[in-house]
């Protein structure tokens, strides 16, 4: 039956689009000009064809599909189901009980009911063609001893009916359906609607999951379910015909019911292995997403993780997954490889049981009898053992399905009368926001805890508003309630003006930083580059390889929260609203961006808005117009700061002053400058021609621009020599097997299916042969005899052979199949374990060039392939071991056919080489498509509140639906090409038909020669079955070769260059105490940028001396990540960098970073057990760890968690903070005792207490180390031995800082200053003190110890000599360090 492969086909467009993977849909869609596209037939659909020949010959684009026909637009099929669905709510409202599986039907019941019409109809043709093929072999019966005579002109007339009923059946079957898929775009889309409408508290971190696996995963059952659904009705049907045929027609009586039996005992075993299956596949997916979770970690920490020396616990902990979940892969595989070898002899067994009854009873069998009831049962089989067990299954989840998204449709919406947006009237001309007697709450039922209780409060036009009290007191409902997504129970809530909303978690949807900012405004250059000055992105842009240009999102670059802070807030200013509505955007910002962004930003671009400003920064509430104090849902107080403590209120307890100590109020009001003006007079210039625009004026059409193409090699980097790619695909093919089995395995798997098809054309052969030995006994001395004791005693050694011939090839298909899915699975695990390994052992270059989204890809799309493609990839061997024996059949039952059956042979690979060059592409672009509506999803659900204080809902679902229709065009193409491409290979197939027909009576006819009827029945069967066999072995091959590619890309990791750690000079050996002082040097080293933009460090000179203390302030991130690269060994760097004399590049890499401690800005908590987390290999004793977690202050929040030392990370990350996480990794050093460490500053504001034991530990317990403090603001590295400033690549200025703050041109006296006077006051009498009282002493050094690591000294070079990097010799070091206590080395010198 080729119906089924209808059915598989979709399957394999459902597995195909599974994992979301996302490139942009470009403009400019061609018009479809073919008005029947929906009812187009594979050889009517020539505007296909041209398509696909544009593909063989060119790389086809997203501009290439064309745009979906009216009737199946997003909107129009979303108005459909939506109104269907509007007369259930209506019902539900009148008392009654709505039902989506109601609406559905009334919407798609005339579609559903013309489709199972056709199906009946075409199921009708496979039963007469089941008939006439046993007429026709019916003619060539023997008709006495003489000659051989056909019956003329019935023969021609049974061969013309059987070719043109094979014909129609070609063109039934490639008729284009696609009500399925009709329904899955209805659905998302009313979905989605939702999704706009949700209320604040419905949209919660579990709802959302639920609407992503319902969008992403649980909406492909609609296209499957249709056609084997229909089979429930036609199934019985079909049964009692064919049963009335086998018994009456064909004169088996009682006998057939035996193989209708068997057929009946396939049904409920069908349905139980699908349910196995299918629970299988849910725990291997429930393992498959903790692997991917603690993948997804390390890889966010990769940077952590080598200067940490992790790699080899990471790959032990994600191997130890890995494990877990190929345990029930392998029963899955099991399980799959019984159902394959199963369904393969199915009709072997039937045959079996039916002709071996009839043997036993006596009766007669002829060629005519056997294959008829082989055609009969096969048809049966198809649709009793596979579609119909596969419609009650599909049906079951269609139906749960409807009811999840039911439940959903039915959810809570955000009310209307949330709030209102105030007249004239209601306001005064100062009072922009008005609360008044507000009652509100986060849901709607009356009985719920009200989040604002009795609001009386007056916001003014153009002030700023400090909105403070303790945690979940109800600051942020504050802002909740003016943007609406508070329900309002009580009182008015009143607003004039545009909103914008800066929520206190950062949002992102997919697209370059530009298209974040713009957010669908104008682009007006002048405007852009002061809204990102004002917010400190203008130098953090130019870290990225491609400035603003850059991609972040799920499938771009990877940026910490504080970058991501910026831009949301850079969003909202670019706006220009009237009213800013800021949730405590600067707490997850270091010190420095926190200072600048509140006097440029806040107060400054923005002075002239209304500002409600949720902070926990004294001095952010100092500088504020008015301060609102909330607490309990309640205002206790609303007025100037002054007046606070005059009322009585104590608000120290949750105001903190971290960001900027003592901040100069004075100053802020100061802070205009002829760079950056009001944002009212400036940023608005009348619109003209002149206006300077860079990209489109905000159109989400650009939404995913730089989103990579699911099908590209992701090693980005292929000019790059350490990334290499393997040839082509052909040796993925081969790499996959002899990873799986070795050379001998690979030989043993085609030897078996060699004898797997073999046996079963003997089978069939054999049965044959049976059928002309029948019919020579009738024809002489037996017919007189009692049929039962001649028949025994004749036929007695023929009922063995086919018994053993049966039993061989059942028996062989078992262990074929399980042998094949043992390979299968052995080369996925392998493939995996290779990739692992070579990604934890990368450079660090290669996550510069490729996102970490796109790492991740590979582990869940391209592993998740690879692990389910055994199924169709043995498919696909089965089925081209059909093909190959179908032209032996034939071409051994008639040699003449063999002139025939060759040129359509070569021309089958012709086409199958053309559909595999054609379609690659389309599959590339459905997949881009559907996963760009997958993320649009997921994107609109996390910034939902963004979207309704911008109000730009419309704009979304309008995006949506132009998302949707690109996705639905796409997925139609792909449909025709299988219809278009199909329908030629079938034509194929009929030839073939054809020509077996003819081939007989012309070989009888003009020959003389007799064809036995069992042999045309051979022969004939096999021909008519390449119907079922052709176009799905060509489609299966297309799906596997694509599927192939990742396995490719996974060989492509493990062929990429790990980490280079070769000593340059092996004479050279760091003794076993090495580093005894913690000396490090630094010349001339310099270091490119992976992008255009300018190298962030230029032939820098430096020492940091024994055990001293040295604070660096750099100017940009790009150049504290070079530094640390350069001490790591991250990166490549020109220049030599040494370490008490060694120079780094004679150390090993584990070595190295193992004597370097560090504790990271935004430490990763990786999985695994807190105690690994503190020491991966068990190094220390659990007294230990106890110990230095007390001098840390985090023993007793240790012990509060489950199983103290040994909690699992993964299930109380949630409780540890980013003064948490720093106090874990300086635990850790401490522990480990480094004479080296480094500490850099978080880019999130730190709590106070967390801080205060931070500083105090840097300072006690790191005394005899040498400590590098990476510092943003001045204050913390105020008392430190000497301070670096790094500005533009190079050192500016090196010293104590005592006398850089004698220096007003000194770098470091203007970072000091911007702080305000009283606080330079105060950091200079702490810089005064440190270096009057406690200046650096450099300990004892013993010159022996530098001996073995120094150099010649005839290879000393003068610095002069830019030829050459001058080494420094161990005396004049020592020298250096004992006599220069400054050490300063000049940045001129180079």
């Amino acid at each position: 039956m080729s119906l089924v492969r209808c059915h598989d086909e979709v399957n394999e467009c459902m597995d195909a689009s599974q994992t979301m993977m996302g490139k942009s849909v470009s403009t400019n869609q061609k018009r479809c000009n073919i008005q029947g596209l929906g009812q187009a037939t594979g050889l009517s659909a020539w505007w296909t064809g041209r398509i696909f020949w544009k593909g063989y010959h060119h790389t086809l684009d997203e501009a290439d599909v064309y745009d979906v026909l009216p009737q199946d637009s997003t909107v129009k099929l979303s108005n459909n189901l939506g109104r269907e669905w509007e007369k259930e709510l209506y019902r539900w409202k009148t008392g009654g009980h709505p039902s989506l599986l109601s609406a559905v039907w009334r919407c798609y019941r005339p579609q559903i009911l013309a489709f199972s019409l056709l199906v009946l109809v075409e199921e009708t043709l496979r039963v007469v063609q089941a008939i006439l093929m046993g007429h026709f072999i019916q003619m060539f019966r023997t008709t006495g001893a003489g000659g051989a005579t056909l019956p003329y002109p019935d023969v021609y007339i049974f061969g013309a009916f059987l070719c043109v009923v094979f014909l129609v059946n070609i063109f039934l079957d490639h008729n284009f359906f696609h009500h399925g898929y009709r329904m899955r775009v209805a659905a998302t889309s009313l979905i989605y609607r939702k999704v706009m409408r949700l209320s604040y508290s419905a949209l919660t971190p579990k709802v959302m999951e639920d609407i992503i696996n319902l969008v992403t995963r649980e909406m492909d059952v609609f296209p499957m379910v249709v056609l084997p659904a229909t089979y429930i009705l036609i199934g019985p049907l079909q049964l009692g015909i064919v049963c009335y045929l086998l018994w009456d027609w064909l004169l088996l009586g009682p006998v057939c019911m035996a193989g209708i039996f068997v057929l009946f005992l396939l049904f409920p075993l069908q349905i139980l292995m699908g349910k196995l299956s299918r629970i299988l596949r849910q725990k291997t997916d429930t393992f498959t997403g903790h692997r991917l979770r603690k993948l997804q970690s390390i890889i966010g920490g990769i940077q952590e993780l080598k200067t940490g020396c992790w790699e080899r616990l990471c790959e032990k902990v994600l191997t130890a997954s890995r494990d877990e979940e190929l345990v029930h892969m392998r029963k899955l595989s099991r399980l799959l490889s019984f159902n394959s070898a199963l369904t393969l002899t199915a009709g072997k067994l039937v045959m079996f049981v039916t002709f071996m009854l009839v043997l036993v009873t006596g009766r007669t069998i002829t060629a005519m009898q056997i294959f008829t009831a082989m055609a009969l049962f096969e048809t049966l089989r198809i649709s009793l053992s596979i579609l119909l067990p596969a419609g009650i299954l599909f049906l079951n989840d269609t139906l749960k399905t409807l009811k999840k998204i039911q439940h959903f449709l039915m959810m809570e919406e955000k009310g209307t009368l949330s709030m209102s947006r105030g007249s004239f009237q209601m306001l005064n001309n100062d009072v922009v926001i008005r609360f008044s007697n507000y009652f509100g709450s986060r849901q709607k039922s009356l009985d719920a805890a009200m989040a604002l209780v009795n609001i009386e409060l007056d916001i003014e036009k153009s002030k700023l508003y400090a909105v403070i009290g303790p945690p979940d007191g109800g600051k942020s409902c504050l802002l909740l309630a003016v943007i609406g997504e508070l329900e309002r129970h009580k009182g008015q809530l009143f607003h004039h003006g545009r909103l914008a909303y800066i929520p206190r978690q950062p949002w992102l949807f997919p697209g370059t930083i530009r298209e974040n900012v713009v957010f669908g405004s104008e682009f007006v250059r002048h405007r852009y580059n002061q809204v990102l000055q004002s917010c400190a992105l203008s130098q953090m842009l130019d870290a990225f390889p491609q400035g603003d240009l850059t991609v972040v999102g799920d499938r771009g670059v990877t940026i910490d929260n504080s970058v991501q802070a910026k831009i949301t807030l850079a969003r909202a200013v670019y706006q220009n609203a009237d009213i800013y509505l800021i949730d405590d955007i600067l707490s997850g910002m270091d010190g420095k961006s926190s200072m600048h962004i509140f006097k440029k930003c806040i107060c400054g671009l923005l002075q002239n808005k209304t500002r409600l400003f949720v902070t926990d920064n004294a001095q952010h509430t100092q500088v504020a117009n008015n301060v609102i104090m909330v607490s309990q849902g309640t205002v206790h107080f609303s007025g100037r700061y002054d007046d606070i403590h005059r009322w009585g209120i104590t608000v120290s307890h949750f105001l903190t002053s971290r960001t900027h100590p003592e901040m100069d109020v004075d100053k802020m009001a100061d802070i205009s400058s002829p760079l950056i003006q009001d944002l009212s007079s400036t940023l608005l210039p009348p619109p003209s021609p002149d206006s300077v625009k860079d990209s489109v004026t905000g159109s989400f059409e650009m939404l995913q621009h730089d989103y990579k193409d699911p099908g590209d090699t992701l090693i980005t980097g292929d000019s790059d020599t350490s990334f290499r790619s393997i040839s082509s695909t052909g040796s993925a093919y081969k790499w996959y097997f002899l990873l799986g089995g070795g050379i001998f395995g690979v030989i043993a798997f085609f030897v078996l299916c060699i004898f797997e098809q073999g046996g079963f054309v003997l089978c069939e052969w054999w049965l044959a042969y049976w059928s002309e030995n029948f019919q020579s006994h009738n024809e002489s001395s037996v017919i007189n005899v009692t049929m039962f004791g001649p028949a025994i005693w004749i036929l007695d050694e023929k009922v063995y052979i086919y018994l053993g011939l049966v039993f061989f090839t059942v028996l062989l298909s078992f262990v074929q199949a399980g042998f094949f899915f043992w390979l299968a699975n052995r080369a996925a695990e392998v493939l995996h374990n290779l990739a692992l390994t070579s990604i934890l052992e990368a450079p660090m270059a290669f996550f510069d060039i490729n996102s970490p989204g796109g790492v991740l890809s590979r582990f869940l799309r391209d592993v998740g392939i690879v692990d389910t493609m055994p199924p169709i990839l043995l498919d696909c061997i089965q089925s081209f071991s059909v093909l190959i024996a179908t032209v032996v059949v034939v071409g051994a039952t008639n040699y003449w056919l063999l002139l025939v059956v060759t040129p359509l042979t070569i021309a089958f690979i012709v086409a199958r080489h053309y559909f595999h060059q054609s379609t690659q592409d389309v599959e590339k672009i459905e997949l881009a498509s559907k996963s760009a509506v997958g993320g649009h999803i997921i994107s609109s659900m996390e910034g939902i509140q963004t979207l309704r204080a911008f109000g730009v809902e419309q704009r979304f679902l309008h995006n949506f639906d132009v998302s949707q229709d690109r996705s639905t065009a796409a997925c139609y193409l792909h449909l025709a090409a299988n219809r278009w491409f199909g329908m030629r290979v079938d034509i194929i197939a009929f030839l073939v038909v054809v020509s077996v027909t003819i081939g007989a009576i012309l070989v009888v006819q003009y020959q003389d020669v007799w064809m036995p009827s069992s042999l045309v029945g051979l022969s004939l069967f096999y021909a008519l079955n390449l119907l079922n066999v052709q176009h799905p072995a060509m489609r299966k091959s297309a799906a596997v070769h694509f599927k192939m590619k990742s396995a490719e890309r996974l060989l492509q990791y493990y062929q990429m260059s790990p980490e280079l750690d070769v000593a340059v000079d092996t004479e050279v050996k760091p003794s076993l105490m090495w580093p005894q002082y913690g000396i490090i040097t630094l010349e001339g080293v310099s270091v490119s940028h992976p992008g255009k933009g300018p190298s962030p460090l230029k032939g820098v000179w430096c020492c940091i001396r024994a055990e001293e203390k040295m604070g660096i302030m750099f100017k940009t991130a790009a150049e504290q990540k070079a530094f640390m690269s350069v001490l790591f060994r991250l990166h490549d760097y020109i220049g030599v960098v040494r370490i008490d004399g060694i120079d780094i590049v004679n150390v090993s890499l584990q070595r190295l970073r193992d004597k370097i401690a560090v504790i990271q800005q935004n430490p990763t908590l990786f999985t695994g057990s807190l105690r690994q987390n503190l020491d991966p290999i068990s190094r220390y004793t659990d007294a230990q760890v106890w110990r230095v977690l007390e001098e840390v202050n985090l023993s007793s929040f240790v012990e509060t968690l489950p199983q103290r030392l040994y909690a699992d990370i993964s299930t109380v990350i949630d409780s540890f903070s980013t003064g948490h996480r720093q106090l874990l990794r300086l635990a850790r050093a401490m522990l480990r005792q480094s004479k080296i460490v480094v500490y850099e500053e978080p880019t999130t504001s730190l709590d106070y207490k967390c801080n205060t034991i931070i500083q105090k530990l840097l300072r006690t317990k790191f005394e005899r180390c040498t400590l590098i403090h990476i510092a943003h603001l001045p204050d913390t590295i105020i008392d430190t031995d000497r301070v670096m400033v790094i500005s533009e690549g190079r050192i500016q200025e090196v010293e104590s800082p005592h006398i850089l703050l004698q220096n007003k041109n000194s770098r470091f006296y203007k970072f000091t200053d911007e702080l305000g006077m009283f606080e330079m006051h105060r950091l200079k009498k702490l810089a005064q003190d440190k270096y009057e009282n406690k200046p650096y002493i450099a300990p004892n050094i013993n010159p022996e110890d530098f001996e073995e690591g120094a150099s010649s000294r005839n290879q000393l070079r003068h610095p002069n000599n830019l030829n050459v990097l001058p080494t420094f010799h161990s005396s004049r070091l020592v020298g250096v360090l004992n006599q220069l206590p400054t050490n300063k080395f000049s940045t001129n010198r180079l």
